[in-house]
């Protein structure tokens, strides 16, 4: 029996767990994890210091980044020649484009996106807010070139 054919849905964690759901509201909709006609999108407000402005708004586009992931994995698998030969010979393909269209339909490749899918939604707003704090402070740890006065280091001459 042939498999579903792919859609342009959101990947789905099955079903999705209190955990998925709790990181989903790092982004400002979570709600569009769901409805694909959204995208992501992500304040990175500062932790360390409350009432700051947003100064950075990021937004995921969920359904190219599905189809990001599926051609990450494909070409990861086609760097090989003897790897690309391989699979067109496990689907019984006739070359490699008649093999990456039944690997895109096969049920385990498609777990694997879904997988890397949220991996990649859960993990994104922390990194982007860490990585964000780091820079702030790096940046403010930066000394001008203007001479300072030693006693106070943040007032110049």
């Amino acid at each position: 029996m042939p498999a579903d054919p792919p859609t342009n849905d959101p990947p789905q964690a099955d079903p999705p767990s209190p955990d998925l759901l709790e990181d989903l509201k790092a982004y400002d909709n979570p709600e569009s994890f769901f409805d694909q006609t959204l995208l992501h999108k992500l304040q990175i407000l500062s932790t360390p210091l409350e009432n700051q402005p947003t100064i950075l708004t990021i937004e995921v586009n969920g359904e190219d980044l599905k189809r990001v992931f599926e051609e990450v994995f494909l070409d990861w698998a086609a760097r090989s020649p003897d790897s690309q030969q391989g699979l067109v010979e496990d689907y019984g393909a006739k070359d490699w484009a008649e093999a990456r269209e039944q690997i895109k339909d096969d049920p385990d490749f498609r777990r694997s996106v879904a997988e890397a899918y949220w991996f990649f939604v859960r993990q994104f707003p922390k990194l982007m807010v860490r990585l964000y704090e780091i820079l702030i402070a790096m940046s403010a740890q930066l000394r001008p070139a203007a001479p300072l006065d030693h006693a106070h280091p943040y007032r110049f001459r």
